[in-house]
């Protein structure tokens, strides 16, 4: 195991004269890069995480004493049919398998050689980066990749429950301070805006900024302004790797493999999002749009790998991860005669207000997503043994912000204990009809617009929602008197989840807005500009 503190980085002394399989991982790479409001800042730091590893090992295996000569590394890992050196050349000291999204994997000669440039990369992240911690661990090389990484990981993870994160130090009371970051200012432009270190090396070779309010808004329940925050990740992916590497004959076609499905999933997500963005032009905008217009629309913000990150109209997000769902039977990080690996993935959605910073709503996206993933893992939802297609979403608009845990904990149930909010839904044929399937809820949350039932009574119909059984009843069949045919429409107002009784309505009024027709919205709030 290795783990680094304080730039030092130890291994087990019984890895110091073996061949060692070693990980790095950057850390704190969401904070890192959202606790910014300017997009661009966001991407220029994107860039540092992405290269920071490469970059540092670079530069340390020249560092390390004694400097190791060019002929004795190799750190390509590009996907190809090609020879690996270190296995036809016993002079290769290091040697590359990948390197993406703030990760890389490499084998050392030996763990002494390994520990002597975890020590200079570590150096390297702490002097070249603002607020991203490393972390690393390293296992004996065995003739399985497949199970190296394997005990490579629960080493990693290991490490990681043992290891102090470190944090940027807040600013004295008589420092200049950034106003993005609140950090401390280490120059002032000409303007006479301070600027941080963190701010410089994010925007470095940047030119212009495009923030948060350059994103246009949509309205949201009761008639309030918002925007959306999402967060998508892939699911199985560890499954799917390993599945495919245990069919590799040797160690070295294992590499081989694992650069070609880094490169599939890389290729593959980029391009599953350029379908989805280009769907959601041709659909909401059939009458053209530039890119520069579209991106205040539809902005994403970070993709690497399975990961993406978007802010958005709140109209559009639901569209775009409905249709990306639609586009993944098709999509496979490895397909040959022997093995067809797949992918599904779970979204996680925040709607805020305007003016909240994008790591809040960053943060409540990812907490849906991460309860998404948790409900798709639960036995009895899994899909042949697979975790399948799901989205979960919270509203944070015209309130405090809180924490998704504590929302759902002191927010989710009325004082009779009738559960209101039955997130996440499933995209999957398994939960058809049910009552948490996603097409379901659509169909409601569009049959719902159609009545057109006055602002004030939909916010009644929210409020009510938190009141007894007996207020929101009194409440249906007044609308209903008034000729809204709301359990017609909607269906039963009770349901059962895991043996709870729940409001099945309270989700569909929450998310009604976000599918009404677009054009209108745009149109009646003046935002539209195309």
């Amino acid at each position: 195991m290795t783990k680094s503190r304080k730039g030092k980085c130890t291994l087990d002394r019984a890895l110091m004269d073996r061949e060692v399989l070693c990980i790095m991982d950057i850390r704190q790479i969401q904070t890192f890069l959202f606790r910014v409001n300017s997009l661009e800042a966001v991407k220029g730091g994107d860039r540092l995480v992405k290269n920071i590893l490469t970059d540092a090992l670079a530069w340390a295996v020249k560092a390390v004493d004694p400097p190791l000569r060019e002929e004795q590394v190799d750190l390509s890992f590009e996907a190809s049919d090609a020879p690996i050196p270190w296995f036809a050349d016993p002079g290769i000291q290091v040697q590359m398998i990948d390197a993406v999204a703030g990760n890389a994997m490499l084998l050392f000669r030996t763990g002494a050689l390994c520990q002597k440039v975890l020590h200079k990369v570590s150096r390297y992240v702490l002097e070249h980066s603002y607020g991203l911690d490393f972390a690393a661990a390293a296992a004996a090389k065995t003739d399985s990749l497949a199970d190296d990484i394997n005990s490579l990981y629960d080493r990693l993870d290991a490490c990681k429950t043992d290891f102090p994160s470190s944090h940027p130090l807040p600013p004295l009371p008589a420092v200049l301070v950034e106003p993005n970051t609140g950090e401390p200012a280490v120059l002032v432009r000409g303007d006479g805006t301070p600027v941080s270190r963190s701010e410089l090396i994010r925007t470095e070779g940047i030119r212009g900024e495009t923030s948060l309010a350059d994103i246009h808004p949509g309205i949201g329940p009761g008639g309030r302004v918002c925007r959306a925050v999402m967060h998508l990740d892939g699911n199985n992916m560890g499954i799917m790797i390993g599945k495919v590497l245990s069919t590799a004959t040797d160690y070295e076609t294992s590499i081989r493999m694992r650069r070609q499905i880094d490169e599939n999933i890389s290729r593959g997500f980029a391009a599953l999002v350029q379908d989805g963005t280009d769907w959601l032009r041709q659909r909401f905008f059939p009458n053209g749009i530039s890119d520069e217009e579209f991106r205040r629309f539809f902005h994403v913000v970070d993709l690497g790998g399975d990961d993406l990150n978007v802010i958005a109209h709140p109209n559009l997000i639901l569209p775009f991860v409905e249709h990306f769902t639609e586009l993944l039977p098709n999509f496979y990080i490895w397909k040959d005669e022997r093995i067809q690996a797949g992918i599904a993935v779970c979204a996680g959605i925040a709607f805020v207000d305007p003016d909240t910073d994008y790591l809040a709503g960053q943060d409540v996206a990812e907490a849906c997503c991460a309860n998404a993933k948790k409900v798709a893992k639960s036995k009895p939802n899994l899909v042949n043994g697979l975790a399948g297609n799901w989205i979960d979403f919270d509203v944070q608009i015209g309130s405090e912000q809180q924490s998704l845990e504590w929302k759902r904990r002191n927010m989710g149930f009325t004082g009779e204990g009738i559960r209101l909010m039955l997130r996440p839904y499933s995209f999957e044929e398994k939960q058809a009809g049910g009552p948490m399937d996603y097409r379901l809820l659509k169909e409601r949350a569009t049959a719902l617009n159609r009545m057109q039932i006055p602002e004030d009574g939909m916010s009644l119909l929210e409020q009510t929602c938190f009141m007894g059984a007996a207020d929101f009843e009194a409440l249906v069949k007044a609308l209903e008197k008034s000729g809204y045919p709301l359990t017609e429409q909607l269906g039963s107002v009770w349901t059962r989840v895991g043996g709870a009784r729940c409001n099945s309505w309270y989700d569909i009024a929450m998310i009604c807005p976000f599918f009404r027709d677009f054009n209108a919205d745009t149109e009646q709030g003046g935002e539209r500009k195309c």
